[in-house]
């Protein structure tokens, strides 16, 4: 009962709130925008390559084979989103999410949030043109070398030396940067005081705070793919999608760029299943309508080869359902999943301001100072207890739905005046004001595993409440805001909303890397093991997963920029098996410059 009626105020809340809605000139909701979609009837019958996903992997992938002068075809199940459509308020969110599960199956299949509920842990993906990029906190910063060290990744990765091309070439095309000025952040000081906080604890004398890097645009310009990009207004709403322009999506980056070297790209097409074919393979698909999400039609497109990029769990339900239609593939396939040791806690009334509450744009509150991007600068446990499992603890900003339910679940456990504090003082002052959100990040046994189930992908994963990296996480959090006063508490949304279940934003594997179809589901040229062929290394001819889903285990870091480095690796080696050349050279001033807003 007493959830049932925060539902109904959390929902009469958000109504009012969201009642004088507002967006970005020129951005209205439910325009048609086809700067770099093409109209679903253009989609021809057959091409070299289909590119499926256009998040990290599939935009690195599109770009790329468009640069070694094939006809390449993309196809996303969602839309086209740009800045301005995006929205904070409760009911906004609602509209753009999906949640399903193995009985449930709520809102628009191309909804912006894909949740995807499981016994134990949820996953929350984009669902866009950009894909998780679209969602994300943009932070990017590479992993620590010895990940890569561990036996379940490939040899050959490590000695060829393509993946740290593959950094460095990521790294200049999602334009990763620091915030300028980000000492000056009041968020940034709370966290810098959080360290000098820890470094009094015996292990922890050499902890302190880092500025970390993003792909933000910090200063107006055309980038590298010939698009017109908004400076950073530091409102803090990176979550919910960039309203300003300025962050570095894979669609204004790598999808621009495939664009402007001759690539087709469509939205609203889900992709179901593939199959072989004596020509290559056949790409089954289900036309939705753009804004209901429903499906309107269903049809087919071949090519020679086929890029499998839609994400995890999305690459993972692909593939089981080409399985089931006879596809023959890896007993590996789902297993291998994780979560990348993600959790979120919040310190609630810290002895110091944090402005850390995001005020979106338009601004939907007027701190005195600037909020900062979503994640600023983090502090890194590698000593004592986190010496062979490292953890980062990212300094980030609330949504306003977290803001929304922070009251509620101090009510709930019986902080009324604290409660009542955050209703009535202003979002910037207060307990809210003095609030501070730690994103964990850091290591888990990868051991989790997607199955199949009604049609639908499901995470099965018994014991990841008994992950050592949540416990010991928290356990120095806890010990932290106790000496500093500050009341801890879990991800509110976790903790209403989702059933008090741990939540990924940062989903890896399920089609890890192996030597041969006993050991993984692709090799480490990304092509896809079949396990009726020869058993030393035998590939499905033509096929390639190239996203998250190939990462064999955590990473420790914020994935976006390892997912794009292994892609741009793989397209190296796509092209030089194949006899191509990718063409380096810059767009020059015949490709017309793209507004972000168009």
């Amino acid at each position: 009962m007493a959830r049932f009626m925060l539902y109904i105020v959390v929902i009469v809340i958000s109504r009012r709130q969201s009642r004088n809605r507002s967006f970005m000139p020129g951005a209205r909701e439910g325009a048609i925008v086809n700067s770099l979609v093409k109209p679903v009837d253009e989609l021809q019958p057959r091409y070299d390559a289909i590119v499926i996903g256009s998040g990290y992997g599939g935009g690195v992938a599109a770009s790329r084979l468009a640069r070694t002068g094939l006809k390449v075809c993309l196809l996303e199940k969602g839309r086209q989103w740009r800045p301005g459509d995006f929205s904070n308020t409760l009911k906004g969110m609602w509209d753009r999410t999906r949640m399903t599960g193995r009985y449930l199956s709520l809102g628009p299949e191309n909804a912006l949030f894909d949740l995807r509920t499981g016994k134990q842990m949820h996953i929350l993906t984009g669902c866009g043109l950009g894909g998780g990029s679209l969602i994300n906190a943009g932070v990017a910063f590479r992993p620590d070398a010895k990940v890569f060290e561990q036996p379940d990744w490939p040899e050959e990765m490590v000695r060829d030396g393509l993946l740290e091309e593959g950094f460095a070439e990521a790294e200049k095309m999602l334009d990763v940067a620091d915030c300028p000025g980000a000492e000056n952040l009041l968020s940034f000081k709370s966290l810098q005081a959080c360290a000098k906080e820890l470094r009094r604890e015996p292990g922890y004398e050499n902890v302190t705070a880092e500025p970390v890097s993003s792909t933000i645009t910090w200063r107006p310009g055309v980038n590298r793919a010939r698009v017109m990009q908004s400076a950073c207004t530091r409102c803090g709403d990176c979550w919910t999608g960039c309203n300003t322009g300025a962050k570095n999506t894979v669609a204004v980056t790598y999808l621009a760029d495939a664009k402007a070297k001759g690539a087709s790209i469509f939205t609203g097409l889900c992709v179901d299943w593939l199959e072989k074919t004596d020509r290559g393979w056949r790409v089954s698909y289900r036309q939705l309508d753009e804004y209901g999400g429903k499906t309107i039609g269903r049809g087919h497109v071949e090519a020679d080869m086929v890029i499998l990029s839609a994400g995890v769990p999305g690459t993972i339900e692909i593939l089981l359902r080409s399985r089931q239609k006879g596809l023959a593939l890896s007993g590996w396939l789902g297993r291998g999943f994780s979560a990348n040791g993600d959790d979120l806690v919040m310190g609630h009334d810290m002895p110091h301001e944090v402005n850390g509450v995001a005020v979106g744009h338009p601004a939907r509150h007027h701190p005195e100072t600037p909020v900062g991007p979503n994640c600023v600068g983090m502090i890194s446990l590698s000593e004592g207890p986190f010496e062979d499992s490292p953890v980062r603890l990212q300094g980030g900003t609330m949504m306003l739905l977290m803001a929304m339910l922070a009251p509620f679940k101090s009510l709930m456990r019986g902080k009324l005046l604290r409660a009542l504090k955050m209703v009535f003082k202003a979002v910037s002052k207060g307990p809210l004001g003095r609030t501070q959100c730690f994103y964990i990040v850091g290591h888990d046994d990868a051991r989790g595993e997607l199955r199949f189930e009604r049609d639908r992908v499901v995470l099965d994963w018994p014991d990841v409440q008994q992950q050592p990296v949540f416990n010991r996480a928290r356990d120095v959090l806890k010990e932290l805001f106790d000496r500093t006063g500050a009341e801890f508490m879990q991800n509110p949304v976790r903790d209403w909303l989702l059933g008090g279940k741990l939540i990924t934003a940062h989903p890896l594997g399920g089609c890890r890397f192996g030597k041969d179809a006993d050991s993984g589901v692709v090799d480490d040229r990304h092509r896809v093991f079949d396990p009726a062929a020869d058993r030393h290394g035998g590939v499905h001819e033509g096929l390639y997963v190239v996203d998250g889903s190939v990462i064999p285990t955590s990473l420790g870091a914020n994935p976006l920029l390892t997912i794009t480095a292994l892609s741009e690796r793989a397209m190296q080696l796509l092209a030089k098996e194949r006899g191509l050349t990718i063409d380096s050279a810059p767009l020059g001033d015949d490709v017309p410059i793209r507004d972000v807003f168009m």
